[in-house]
């Protein structure tokens, strides 16, 4: 778990060295609490990693990558601006099985679809669906957890 972590960390690093594109780091609130960090790869391509704790059951610890693309700028307002947004990913981590089930190693991945708004200042707010379908090694079976995914979550990041 160790070398996985330091190798996620590496690769935050490579890819915030790599360019000098937008970013935005903050956190997201739903069924979890997770500390969420976008890298923007092209101007409609970005990253998403998150790591958190997954308050489902007895909860545990996760971590996400997510490959977005930006869909649509919808002209809702005058002054800042909306994106619609959606990817693929992967996740793994130490948490139950929902239900309050015993905790162990869980690998998946996940699909997430929301809506960003970005202000005329430096914050994004944002409201999001991430469900996961994955493997729980704690009771060999279907991680169900993920299922909790489909709760929209929350986004409060600052871009810089």
């Amino acid at each position: 778990m160790k070398k996985l972590l330091i190798i996620l960390a590496f690769s935050l690093c490579f890819a915030a060295a790599a360019s000098a594109q937008s970013r935005a780091l903050g956190g997201r609130f739903g069924y979890g609490v997770e500390l969420s960090y976008q890298h923007y790869l092209s101007p409609d391509i970005f990253l998403e990693a998150d790591l958190g704790l997954d308050l489902i059951g007895k909860g545990g610890f996760k971590a996400t990558a997510i490959y977005d693309w930006e869909l649509a700028h919808p002209d809702w307002t005058d002054q800042g601006e909306w994106t619609v947004y959606a990817g693929p990913g992967a996740t793994l981590g130490v948490v139950s099985n929902g239900g309050g089930k015993d905790g162990g190693f869980m690998l998946g991945i996940c699909g997430q679809l929301g809506v960003e708004y970005t202000f005329t200042f430096p914050l994004a707010i944002s409201l999001d669906v991430r469900p996961q379908f994955g493997y729980h090694f704690g009771d060999g079976g279907v991680y169900s957890g993920g299922l909790y995914g489909f709760i929209p979550t929350l986004g409060v990041r600052y871009r810089f």
